[in-house]
């Protein structure tokens, strides 16, 4: 983190030179403001400036931990679902990000499944299929299931009630 000054009881000050440190690409200090923020008022008016500093640094699952408290209110915008969706793709978090996709109307979700498949594709073709299951945060669709199905089913089990061979 960035090396910062002390302000004393002054949220407002720290939001203000997080907001501006964020506009400028200057993701360290702004998280870094935000969080001193955040800290004395755990508001969605905070957390979502903070969450973008954090997804700016990649760091993915902080980001979720500032986001998912207010989990309603940033499911509210298309820009604040972006914000989360790159946070739950940033950690491989496939099935979560599909997960908070399912209220939402075809038309609202095909925008963000789309994104969902092409960092699915990434994530194989970069990672490579045996990375893709490792580690209980990477939670594979079906077309990984598909990929990596030979490695978890043996081709001399048999499975007598469901008519599977």
């Amino acid at each position: 983190m960035a090396k910062m000054v002390s302000l004393p009881d002054n949220e407002k000050r720290h939001f203000d030179i997080g907001e501006q440190a964020l506009q400028k690409g200057n993701y360290a200090s702004a998280a870094a403001h935000f969080e001193k923020a955040y800290e004395a008022d755990q508001s969605y008016a905070i957390a979502q400036p903070l969450a973008a500093s954090l997804n700016g640094l990649k760091q993915f699952h902080e980001s979720l931990n500032v986001m998912l408290p207010h989990y309603q209110a940033f499911m509210q915008t298309d820009a604040d679902v972006q914000l989360m969706l790159d946070a739950w793709l940033g950690t491989l978090n496939f099935v979560m990000a599909r997960g908070m996709l399912r209220h939402f109307d075809a038309v609202r979700r095909a925008t963000f499944d789309r994104q969902i498949d092409a960092a699915e594709a990434l994530a194989l073709s970069s990672h490579g299929e045996q990375d893709c299951f490792i580690g209980a945060k990477n939670q594979p669709s079906r077309r990984l299931f598909a990929a990596g199905a030979a490695r978890f089913v043996q081709p001399n089990w048999h499975f007598a009630k469901s008519g599977v061979s």
